[in-house]
């Protein structure tokens, strides 16, 4: 046997049996990220940004030495697997981490990052699976989604249908995907912390009945982690909302700290509108959805805003420059935002709109189309 390949298992072996003793010590798991990272000078230094509220301290910074790095950290056994990001310090390069209770390496070059071997992790191994899986169809969206960019700057019905009719062909080929591959390895990998991160991703796509079937099938451990616990209020919250249905009540505070109900504005046209100051589309589309509100608020047409913002200093100040006058709420939580939770919103801007008695008779209505129908509406 080679020294170097002897080596490499002793020293393995020796990690392994450290490593052991720490986690039996305490209620943490250690472990030992190790790299080789070509390309940069000498001492140049890298960062880990942890993403976890669990973890005491929210990053640590790494020196290469000689292109190479060995770091021991540890973290919260409950949090099972600990999710981070390494990067440069201007984010020029940056690769998502999943340590789990093993010594990870990481094997990468300057500028190419998201090209990076990771070795020893299951989480990156179930990663790496899956995206083997949906590589074609991902790269089908990926190919639409840049025609997307290519169309026109300018605010003409040709570009708005241009824009429809690639999202249709993505929204076909993602559903597919779903179907087919994500919601069949998620069955056959329940033990992979993957598989709680695939279903915590596309919950509201799956609906209501298919996350928790998916979510029974989870060990405890993973039903009980913080992820877990999220997909189960979603589970609880949902109510399958659509065209015919009665609108579900929303309560949330506005920006003056006041309450405002959804059934407040009963006996007008709602057009319910979930969005968030850091949605291009959605920022895109307000110039035009003022222009609609201006036009027909007095006639009896009314939009409720819900924000998936998380900073009050920028929602405030995007209803303040995109000069929204409409009624504005939010929990400031983020997608974890009840209402965006009870509707199933998977995607912003997302919108309903609503007749006089409550009734849903529209769904994701764009600005032109909303244009028409508000013209039919009021027979302007």
């Amino acid at each position: 046997m080679k020294p170097f390949i002897l080596f490499l298992l002793v020293s393995d072996l020796f990690t392994f049996n450290i490593l052991k003793a720490q986690n039996n010590q305490n209620n943490n798991i250690s472990f030992v990220f190790e790299g080789v990272v070509t390309g940069f000078e000498k001492n140049s230094k890298l960062y880990i940004d942890y993403h976890s509220d669990n973890i005491t301290k929210s990053s640590d910074t790494i020196t290469l030495k000689d292109n190479y790095f060995i770091f021991h950290g540890d973290f919260p056994a409950n949090q099972i697997v600990l999710e981070a990001i390494i990067r440069t310090e201007d984010y020029s390069d940056y690769r998502y981490l999943y340590i789990d209770n093993k010594k990870i390496r990481f094997i990468a070059e300057k500028q190419k990052f998201f090209d990076a071997e990771i070795i020893g992790s299951e989480t990156h191994l179930a990663e790496k699976k899956y995206k083997d899986l949906i590589r074609l169809e991902q790269s089908q969206m990926d190919s639409l989604s840049a025609l997307s960019f290519k169309l026109p700057n300018n605010d003409t019905k040709e570009v708005w249908d241009s824009i429809f009719k690639i999202k249709t062909e993505i929204d076909k080929i993602k559903e597919m995907v779903l179907k087919n591959y994500t919601i069949p390895f998620i069955k056959n990998n329940t033990k992979s912390y993957y598989s709680l991160l695939l279903l915590n991703t596309y919950h509201n796509s799956f609906g209501k009945e298919t996350t928790e079937d998916l979510y029974n099938s989870l060990p405890k451990k993973f039903q009980n982690h913080k992820i877990g616990l999220e997909i189960k209020k979603f589970i609880q919250l949902n109510k399958e909302i659509s065209i015919g249905n009665p609108f579900e009540e929303i309560i949330q505070k506005g920006v003056d700290n006041k309450l405002y109900k959804l059934s407040d504005l009963k006996g007008k046209f709602i057009l319910l509108e979930f969005w968030s100051s850091n949605c291009g589309p959605c920022r895109k589309e307000n110039p035009k959805l003022k222009e609609l509100y201006d036009k027909y608020h007095g006639l009896g047409f009314e939009i409720y805003a819900v924000s998936a913002d998380v900073s009050d200093i920028m929602w405030k100040k995007a209803i303040e420059k995109d000069k929204l006058e409409w009624i504005n709420v939010s929990e400031l939580n983020g997608t974890k935002n009840t209402a965006f939770l009870t509707y199933g919103v998977n995607e912003m801007p997302t919108n309903y709109l609503i007749d006089p008695n409550g009734i849903i008779i529209g769904k994701n209505i764009r600005k032109h189309q909303l244009e028409a129908k508000l013209l039919e509406i009021f027979k302007f």
